[in-house]
Formats: structure tokens, sequence, C-alpha cells
């Protein structure tokens, strides 16, 4: 979950597509404050409290659940982001980066750690 964590952030500073010369990261305004990169900062940092909590505390069953939530929840909102720029590069209006999927990544490994957790918790 840590390592998950550590990857989302990554990931959310890197740029996520380009629209002409402009690099757009997770932290970049685009006529507005549409800027998702805070949020999956946010995810990763109650992520790796999860991850240090569960190897602080023995495998708790209720963390485990929670950052499988957690995980989950990041890997479906980083998806979505990465459909609309894949949207937007068939249309030939941005050139996808490599943030999103980075993103991805990270909350996969993230959702892993979770299940790994629950699969080994202790009785």
């Amino acid at each position: 979950m840590i390592a998950g964590a550590a990857v989302i952030v990554l990931g959310s500073f890197l740029t996520w597509f380009t629209i002409g010369d402009t690099d757009v990261t997770g932290f970049s305004e685009l006529g507005g404050d549409d800027r998702d990169g805070p949020a999956f900062v946010g995810f990763a940092v109650i992520l790796a409290a999860f991850g240090i909590t569960t190897l602080a505390a023995r495998r708790l069953l209720p963390i485990a659940i929670l950052a499988v939530v957690f995980a989950s929840f990041t890997l479906i909102f980083a998806l979505a982001d990465y459909g609309d720029v894949s949207d937007l590069e068939d249309l030939g209006l941005a050139e996808a980066g490599p943030g999103l999927p980075v993103l991805v990544v990270g909350a996969l490994i993230a959702l892993a750690g979770g299940i790994v957790a629950l699969a080994k918790r202790r009785r």
C-alpha cells in the first residue's frame, strides 16, 4: 500500500497530457479549478497511513478493508481521467503523457497491498 501511494503521488506530478506546447499535470489549471492532482495525493496519503497502520498494528481487518475501498476509488477515478484523456487523444486534440498510466499502476499496487493484507490477516 505504501509503495502504491508513492507511485500515485509520482503520477500526480508527471505530465498527464499535452495540448499544443502545454504540458498538463494533475496540478495544472486549464481555465478553472478542475485539478485532480490534489485529490489523488489525498488518496495516496490515506493509503500510506493505512499501510503504516497495517504494518504497525499487525494487519487489522477494518484497516485492510478500508484500504481496499480507497484503493478501488483511486483506481476508478484514475481510469475515468485516463478515459477522458484517451477521448481527447482520439479526437487529435491532445497527446497522452505518462502520468495517468503511472496513477493507474500505483492504484493497482495499493489495491494489491490491501488485498494481501486481507488475505493474510491473523485470526
